[in-house]
Formats: structure tokens, C-alpha cells, sequence
């Protein structure tokens, strides 16, 4: 009976560790006693950033300031569009709990309490555990459990993909004209844009949290035009990014693979 128990407790914790790509519905009063219904804020097209955390956490709070600086500047971009929320990971912390750790740490977040069964559906094992979550369709944009500084960067550039803005501003000394197409598509992806010098280019297909997924090209390229059709077929359905990284910054274009 014990080893019965112990496959079957193996089982649910393999379901829970499966990276979910559609968002966990929610209908419940923050801490302020403001009520949030969390398909119906992602129908009006706004994205949600989901921050899991323990009290006693450093790396949370590390988080917590990255996330916080990162929505400030995305709230200027995107006015009243992105959410950022901070759920305590365990139902036994009181919203006092969670209102004071917010406050302390001067986030502008909302604060709310019991989010154990949210953290549960986003297989959240270690903490900070984080979530993005976006628009009609519900997508997760980016999910996962711990935090390194560069995830802000690639969170932003997600979100900016998905308002349909890239961060072509950041590296447009080099690149000019990106385009993606088809877009969804099932077999391959078209990308041509044009290098304005020359430059070394590294090309790379990845997903949600940013992993690797296919390498397209890494090569040196003269000044002039850059079309590729990259095939996709054998990758599962889903949301992914072509990354194109050049002198140590990265764009990221979104396309979604479909059968």
C-alpha cells in the first residue's frame, strides 16, 4: 500500500511540475478588499505578472525589486495594461502578512493572500516562483520557479511582443525591417530583416522561458538584406521567440506554431 501511495503521490507531483501554457482562473478580493476576476481583466487584453513568494526569502525579494522596477517602466509604456500581483505561496499567511511584506519592501504590487492552490497549478517547487499571464486566449508568457536578473529583460520583451511593440529601439544601429511571417504558422517561419553592419549573429528559436529550442544560424554577416525560412515543424504547439543576438543584446519575435 505504501509504494501504491508513494507512485501515485510521484504521479500528481509530475502533473504539478508540467510547464502549464494557459493561465489559472481566479475570482477573489485582493488584500485590499478589491475584487479581481483574473479571465476577465486577461479578456480586456491586459497581461498579469504573478509573483509566488515565502516571508522568509531573500531571492523573493530580489525579485520582488527587479519585477517591481520592471513594471514601473512597463506601466509608463503600457499605461494601465500590466498587473503585478504578489500571492503568498502557503494559505496559512494572513493578508497582514502579505500587505506588511509588500509595503516593507516598497512594491507597488497588490497584495494578496492564499495563492497555494495557483501556486500548485504553476508547479511551483521553489520560491520566488513566477508567472506571466496575458490577453483573450490566456497564454502563459513566461513561468518559472527561482529568478536570475536577466529574467526581467526577457519578461519585458515578452510583454512587449505581445502588445506587438519589439525592442527593434534598443539594437536599430545594427537592425532595421524585421519581419516574421506566416504567423501562426504550422511548417516553417519566414524572418528577413536588414543588417545595417557588419556584424556576428546568432539566431535561435526558444520558448516561453526563454530555452533553446532549435538553432537557426551563428556566423559573421556583411551589411545587406537577411532572409531565412526556418523550419518548425518537428516543435510542439505553442507560443515561441525567434532570439537574434548581436554584440551581447537580444530582440525577441513571437510566433505561434499550430497544426
Amino acid at each position: 500500500m505504501k509504494k501504491i501511495l508513494l507512485i501515485i503521490h510521484l504521479v500528481l507531483l509530475t502533473v504539478t511540475l508540467k510547464a502549464q501554457t494557459t493561465a489559472k482562473d481566479f475570482n477573489r478580493n485582493d488584500c485590499n478588499g478589491v475584487n479581481h476576476h483574473l479571465f476577465s481583466e486577461l479578456d480586456s487584453n491586459k497581461v498579469v505578472i504573478l509573483e509566488f513568494f515565502m516571508l522568509a526569502c531573500a531571492s523573493c525579494i530580489y525579485a520582488g525589486q527587479d519585477l517591481n522596477a520592471m513594471h514601473i517602466q512597463l506601466d509608463s509604456e503600457f499605461p494601465g495594461m500590466v498587473y503585478f500581483y504578489n500571492m503568498g505561496f502557503d494559505d496559512a499567511y494572513s493578508c497582514n502578512d502579505i500587505s506588511n511584506w509588500v509595503t516593507a519592501n516598497g512594491f507597488n504590487s497588490t497584495p494578496f493572500d492564499s495563492g497555494a492552490y495557483q501556486v500548485a497549478y504553476y508547479g511551483g517547487m521553489g520560491m520566488p516562483t513566477i508567472a506571466v499571464v496575458a490577453g483573450p486566449l490566456h497564454e502563459v508568457l513566461f513561468l518559472k520557479s527561482g529568478f536570475n536578473t536577466s529574467d526581467t529583460a526577457i519578461i519585458a520583451t515578452a510583454i512587449r511582443n505581445f502588445y506587438g511593440v519589439s525592442a527593434v529601439q534598443e539594437t536599430s544601429e545594427i537592425f532595421s525591417a524585421v519581419r516574421l511571417s506566416p504567423n501562426p504558422t504550422s511548417d516553417f517561419v519566414n524572418l528577413a530583416f536588414h543588417l545595417k553592419e557588419s556584424s556576428a549573429i546568432k539566431i535561435e528559436v526558444v520558448d516561453y522561458l526563454g530555452k533553446a529550442q532549435k538553432e537557426v544560424v551563428e556566423a559573421d554577416f556583411g551589411t545587406g538584406d537577411f532572409n531565412q525560412k526556418i523550419e518548425i515543424s518537428s516543435l510542439a504547439n505553442g507560443v515561441y521567440f525567434l532570439r537574434i543576438q548581436s554584440n551581447s543584446k537580444a530582440e525577441y519575435y513571437k510566433f505561434t506554431k499550430v497544426d
